[in-house]
């Protein structure tokens, strides 16, 4: 019989979580996932301990306020990460029947020994559009290996966490094998206070990582449409990626009325408290969008594109606008529209922050968590 007043462990596994150069965890989606799940998991009892995937001469080990964070040497090759490298790592702490394990990135799951365990499904990543060929019989040969190795990680898991129902969806239609273990928490964001926002000028900002994928380059078309067109509206280009450069030779000729800058995830709600409309422009890769979440839990009139998680979150024209990913002439055409109607714009703003108070609410989601939580912990042994 298990001593009760031994402490239940979480042993979560991720690629990389703390930068032991920098000592700071890791600006990024998932991150921020598993720092919002950590306290929940210490509220049920649980002692957390992140493994990362790490090379000789990282760091043994560092102890953050709520969790303990430790690399794994050898288990990143040559930019591959060897997850079963971690396993044995941690074999000789984890107690299989009693422990949780976490893979806070799905794709990392392997078999393992564990009674309790859990992965979390981020959205769909291989949408992203070819530039060779589609026809070419090799991609379609490399979707059925990967439908086939997706079936077998859910088979490691006792529980899939799932952000978005596109993943779920193409899994249905994809493997055809019913799957009771999966479960959806969309993503969530903080609820902003409502506010006024002063109309002389009308701003629109495209908040997040400067990548192709992301939308970078159609937006920046868009916007070189428009900019002419109207000399009441300021742009925003907050970010970092590759495609800074392009963004600077695109539109440096309007650094009157175009800012490229930076940000970190905890001034989201702040960068975009005085915008009027968000740009969400996915060409490809987005589960449930924290940007999108976030621009419309900050009262700004949305449009997006109709990729991955998005389509949970947007009713087209109720809480927002959502085009058709990489249509330029779309994208234009719908923050023109917006930009001409003040009134629709602002219905739009707020029918998109009672959408979030409703349903993408830090609470709901902790809610959710908490349920599995529990429901692992009183599992049968």
């Amino acid at each position: 019989m298990k001593d009760n007043n031994i402490q239940n462990k979480a042993f979560i596994v991720y690629e990389r979580y703390y930068d032991f150069d920098s000592n700071r965890v890791v600006s990024g989606g998932v991150q921020t996932y598993i720092t919002n799940l950590i306290p929940l998991l210490c509220e049920a009892g649980y002692s957390c301990t992140v493994f990362q995937f790490g090379s000789e001469k990282d760091n043994n080990g560092i102890k953050l306020e709520n969790c303990v964070v430790k690399s794994v040497p050898g288990a990143k090759v040559n930019g591959s990460f060897l997850t079963k490298v971690v396993l044995d790592f941690i074999s000789k702490d984890f107690d299989k029947k009693n422990d949780l394990m976490i893979f806070a990135d799905h794709l990392l799951t392997e078999e393992n020994n564990a009674v309790h365990s859990l992965s979390i499904q981020h959205g769909i990543h291989w949408d992203i559009r070819r530039e060779e060929s589609r026809k070419d019989i090799r991609m379609f040969l490399s979707k059925a290996r990967f439908a086939y190795n997706e079936h077998k990680r859910m088979k490691y898991v006792k529980q899939v966490v799932c952000v978005d129902y596109n993943f779920l969806n193409w899994y249905r239609a994809q493997v055809d094998v019913p799957n009771s273990n999966f479960v959806v928490i969309p993503n969530f964001t903080k609820i902003a206070d409502v506010n006024v926002k002063p109309d002389e000028k009308v701003k629109i900002i495209f908040a997040r990582r400067f990548v192709k994928h992301r939308g970078t380059r159609v937006f920046a078309e868009a916007v070189e449409r428009l900019l002419p067109e109207y000399d009441n509206i300021e742009i925003t280009i907050a970010g970092r990626g590759p495609d800074e450069e392009y963004l600077h030779n695109k539109l440096d000729k309007w650094q009157e009325r175009v800012v490229i800058t930076q940000y970190i995830a905890e001034q989201s709600l702040d960068i975009h408290a005085d915008k009027h409309i968000a740009i969400v422009p996915t060409v490809g890769s987005e589960g449930t969008s924290l940007s999108l979440l976030e621009a419309m839990s900050a009262q700004c009139a949305v449009v997006c594109t109709d990729v991955g998680g998005m389509t949970n979150i947007v009713l087209n024209r109720y809480n927002g606008r959502m085009v058709s990913a990489g249509d330029t002439e779309q994208l234009y055409l719908a923050i023109k529209e917006l930009i001409d109607n003040q009134a629709e714009r602002t219905r739009m703003a707020l029918a998109g922050y009672e959408t979030i108070k409703c349903a993408f609410s830090y609470e709901r989601w902790a809610h959710q968590w908490r349920e599995i939580i529990s429901n692992i912990k009183n599992a049968k042994k």
